[in-house]
């Protein structure tokens, strides 16, 4: 990812935590996600008024989801200088500002990646209600696998954790591939904290695939950066997310592995 394109990620999640939205009144959040999804000429679909389903097809192949929630947390705070939330009652505590800027970045990433198949990016409003509904709209096909990457407090800056409700093959491909770039930084047997969202009740033909990014001690996670290293910091965070989900969907795609 050039620079130019980490500089533009870095002032969307800048302004996605500025203004940050409740479920389903994200109507400045969709509006941000649809000008980067129009800019790529990725179609889309706005489902349930805020809601946005992105679909990037080349050839035939498998289909697969990359999902991010886009709801903000109704939390007060106070902004600082340069960042954080500028609404009395929302803010993006539990880090879907870096959710959907790493599933943007993923979508850059993407449609520059040769590939057989399809990939859908599901911008999703409500963490707490389960997307079984989003899933089963005919505007998704036939999914075969769906990922989704979460901030966890809990988890050491930098480390990554895996969760594979279904505990399929797929979750040993995965983990083979990522450790290869990740090394010991990535962590198989995390136990899953309060904070994150409860178990997803999916299809049993879907292959439900949960990373789990690490942000302890990470102070720009909610005072926002005011630094050139905070900003570095923020900008990394981004682009080690993105590279994540654009190595998943490529190896899903490419490998069948379901």
């Amino acid at each position: 990812m050039d620079n130019e394109l980490m500089n533009d990620l870095a002032e969307t999640h800048r302004e996605l935590n500025l203004v940050p939205e409740l479920a389903f009144d994200e109507f400045e959040t969709s509006e941000l996600i649809a000008s980067h999804l129009n800019f790529l000429s990725i179609p889309f679909q706005l489902v349930n008024n805020t809601t946005i389903i992105a679909t990037l097809k080349k050839g035939e192949g498998p289909e697969i989801i990359l999902n991010a929630y886009i709801d903000a947390q109704p939390i007060s705070t106070f902004p600082t200088q340069d960042h954080g939330s500028l609404r009395q009652k929302a803010n993006h505590n539990q880090g879907h500002d870096f959710q959907i800027t790493m599933l943007i970045g993923a979508a850059y990433n993407l449609k520059n990646n040769a590939f057989q198949g399809t990939i859908k990016f599901i911008f999703q409003t409500h963490e707490k209600q389960t997307p079984t509904k989003s899933l089963q709209m005919p505007h998704c096909g036939n999914i075969k696998a769906m990922i989704t990457l979460h901030m966890e407090p809990l988890l050491k800056e930098g480390k990554l954790a895996f969760l594979d409700q279904n505990k399929t093959l797929i979750k040993k491909s995965l983990i083979s591939l990522i450790a290869r770039i990740w090394g010991n930084d990535i962590i198989t047997d995390f136990t899953l904290s309060n904070t994150i969202i409860p178990t997803t009740k999916l299809r049993s033909n879907i292959n439900t695939i949960d990373y789990l990014f690490g942000t302890k001690n990470s102070h720009f996670q909610i005072q926002g950066y005011n630094s050139p290293e905070e900003k570095t910091n923020i900008k990394e965070c981004i682009r080690r997310g993105s590279e994540l989900l654009t190595m998943s969907a490529l190896h899903l795609i490419t490998e069948k592995t379901y």
